[in-house]
């Protein structure tokens, strides 16, 4: 047996790791989702006319894709609640990976230059310590071998809560809280901006606003999940 599989299966007994749907605890060749668990996640490939339609660039934009749907009142909100609020930072990376696996390989799209995650303002990071779009886009560069392009799109300040707001009133609220460090470096280049989840799109919607302005800009977009 190879040293390195000996030193997995004594961290695997050292520190068990479980399904973060089901809690089951994990076999040696799952990661993160058992495999019961993965098969079951309802999976948005194919399906994003639903999302373009809160999007107001969609026929611009190269490509959309997601990997699973979510609704607060199903049990697949553990995945974005973990992400999100219970530091599982494992999670957002290994599926990352998993959705580019299983959807940018079917669908033959890799010219991208970079990948652009979509940024957290500096309050919001020093509370949640990371940036869960950024580790999702550093799954995909994980299989799509596709650099992240880190703090060059920045998020100026946190907004007031949108939760229920429109999006025109959202887009207006957020003007001027997204900016640019570097344009020059993304002139005529095609990126792959990444979030968590979509929700209205608003957030989105603002980062398109201002790339666009950008000479000769390809955008494709990437979210974790999405919702109705």
């Amino acid at each position: 047996m190879k040293f390195s599989n000996i030193y997995n299966k004594v961290l695997d007994f050292l520190f068990p790791k479980y399904c973060c749907l089901c809690n089951k605890l994990l076999e040696s060749y799952e990661n993160t989702l058992c495999m019961r668990c993965n098969l079951s996640l309802p999976r948005i490939v194919g399906n994003v006319d639903f999302i373009k339609d809160k999007l107001l660039f969609s026929d611009r934009l190269y490509n959309v894709s997601s990997f699973f749907y979510y609704t607060k009142d199903s049990v697949y909100k553990k995945v974005i609640y973990g992400i999100k609020y219970y530091g599982r930072r494992d999670i957002a990376f290994e599926l990352g990976k998993k959705a580019a696996i299983e959807i940018y390989k079917s669908n033959d799209i890799y010219n991208f230059d970079y990948i652009i995650p979509v940024p957290l303002s500096k309050e919001k990071l020093s509370k949640r310590e990371y940036n869960q779009s950024y580790l999702i886009a550093k799954g995909l560069s994980k299989i799509l071998k596709v650099n992240v392009l880190k703090n060059n799109l920045l998020k100026s300040s946190n907004n007031t809560t949108q939760t229920l707001k429109d999006i025109q009133l959202r887009s207006k609220n957020n003007e001027n809280l997204f900016h640019i460090k570097n344009i020059t470096i993304l002139e005529n280049k095609h990126i792959l901006l990444v979030d968590d989840v979509i929700t209205t799109g608003a957030t989105i919607n603002n980062c398109l606003e201002l790339l666009y302005r950008i000479n000769n800009i390809k955008i494709s977009i990437f979210t974790l999940s999405a919702t109705w």
